[in-house]
């Protein structure tokens, strides 16, 4: 059988559905040999995004299927951040904090050396 790529969670419903056919059982069965319910099965298949994941591995498992990483490639272009430009804004993000924090000491009356006399 040729790999199927699982990309979204309609993708992941759509092979469970099918991989539950081929074994001939219905969602209730699968429910009860992932330890799930049938809705959860259901909500699955239907490809409902917010499936906890352990629950959607043990109906994977249940099924005979698994989760695999056989290749990789570049993250879709929404998820690439400049290395540089995250460091930056981190840094600048900390420097932040560390004035915030000095200001805040010194409305209050303290320095770095404690409080002011």
């Amino acid at each position: 059988m040729a790999e199927k790529f699982i990309g979204t969670a309609e993708h992941a419903g759509q092979r469970v559905r099918e991989r539950r056919a081929e074994l001939g059982l219905n969602q209730t069965q699968l429910g009860q040999l992932a330890g799930v319910s049938r809705k959860f099965v259901s909500d699955l298949e239907l490809g409902h995004p917010r499936a906890e994941f352990g629950k959607v591995l043990d109906v994977l498992r249940a099924a005979g299927l698994e989760l695999s990483m056989l290749t990789t490639r570049r993250p879709p272009e929404k998820y690439v951040v400049d290395l540089k430009t995250h460091v930056s804004r981190v840094n600048t993000h900390s420097k932040l904090k560390e004035i915030k924090a000095i200001q805040s000491a010194r409305k209050s009356g303290e320095g770095a050396q404690g409080p002011l006399r």
